[in-house]
């Protein structure tokens, strides 16, 4: 007789073969909903980085009188951003703040004034996504949510600058006068800065005694021999040519120069230097705190945009005369809180 047993190991294959699917959909599903999720919070900074920059950047053009930008302004410019970025309804999705250079908040954006002393702006950004698979077990939202700050400050370093400047004392009387500066290159007495205002002529600093000019100096800086605040102070040479001059006058220096850096003057009238400038360039150029009457170094204090609205390339008295403008300089990098401002700002995502 032959013993005919029930073959139960297909039932039981059946049953292993339907919990393996189980885990496999659940993890399928978790891997999608997880993506999806990894995929909308990285949507999400994107939105909150573009909002707090471009918020900043309001407060920027605001500062600096290019646009009137107000609290509203600046609101309406978050939530565009957001809501471009993906955000619906930034109304109720968005928070942005006022932040000062400490990063503290000072008010909210929308508040109905820009708060005294803010430099900066935060934007949170919190949404409910709704999941799928993720359903099955009971979880039916998840949450996306990101946060940015964007500062605004004075360059502390910057590249392309021409090899000329503005003493500190000219600059702050540029508001009164339309902004206009006139640099003169030529021969001592060919120029008397009370003459003109906002003349600056050839190399000249204050001294109990009065002013005191530099016959063999015009006001030329000379890149290559420049040195940190807390170097020594060596007596400058007259190392480096005029086809220096006229490559930085051209195109820029391109090393970096720093708020506090002292930078040696280039003697000699250098005439052709002057021909590289013409009306409608702009550029940035350093703006110094005090020229030392021994070594002839330019203090750094900070950097400002021009624009040149006349040349003058012949004669005895070639000059660059040049207006203040609004925009960026090349490799600016933003400065601690303090330092002064000359009408230059940078707008860095900060965290």
């Amino acid at each position: 007789m032959i013993d005919r047993k029930p073959n139960t190991e297909r039932g039981q294959t059946l049953v292993v073969v339907a919990l393996l699917m189980v885990g496999l959909l659940a993890a399928t599903g978790l891997a999608i909903d997880g993506g999806t999720v990894f995929l909308e919070r990285r949507r999400v900074q994107n939105a909150a980085d573009a909002a707090a920059m471009a918020g900043a950047q309001d407060l920027v053009l605001g500062k600096v009188g290019t646009l009137e930008r107000d609290d509203a302004d600046i609101l309406d410019t978050v939530r565009q951003y957001a809501q471009v970025n993906g955000v619906p309804d930034p109304a109720h999705n968005l928070v942005a703040d006022y932040v000062d250079q400490d990063n503290a908040v000072l008010g909210a954006v929308g508040g109905g004034t820009i708060p005294e002393g803010a430099t900066g702006i935060s934007a949170t950004v919190r949404i409910e996504r709704a999941t799928h698979f993720m359903q099955l077990v009971g979880i039916n939202t998840v949450p996306a949510r990101a946060f940015s700050l964007a500062q605004t400050g004075p360059p502390g370093q910057v590249a392309g600058l021409r090899p000329f400047g503005i003493p500190v004392r000219v600059f702050e009387d540029l508001g009164e006068s339309g902004g206009s500066v006139r640099i003169h290159f030529g021969n001592a007495g060919q120029c008397d800065p009370d003459d003109e205002a906002n003349s600056v002529c050839y190399v000249f600093w204050d001294t109990p005694e009065g002013v005191e000019r530099s016959s063999a100096h015009r006001g030329w800086w000379n890149f290559n021999e420049m040195c940190g605040p807390d170097d020594p102070a060596e007596g400058c040479s007259s190392e480096g040519g005029a086809s220096d001059l006229k490559a930085w006058m051209e195109g820029g220096y391109r090393g970096l120069v720093n708020v506090g850096d002292r930078v040696c003057s280039k003697p000699g009238r250098n005439s052709s230097v002057v021909m590289e400038a013409e009306v409608g360039d702009r550029f940035c150029i350093p703006v110094y705190s005090s020229i030392g009457s021994v070594d002839l170094r330019y203090d750094v204090a900070g950097f400002t945009r021009v624009e040149v609205t006349d040349v003058e390339h012949q004669g005895n008295d070639p000059y660059v005369q040049m207006v203040l403008t609004q925009g960026e300089c090349p490799v600016a990098a933003q400065t601690e809180a303090g330092d002064p401002e000359y009408n230059v700002y940078v707008v860095t995502q900060w965290e």
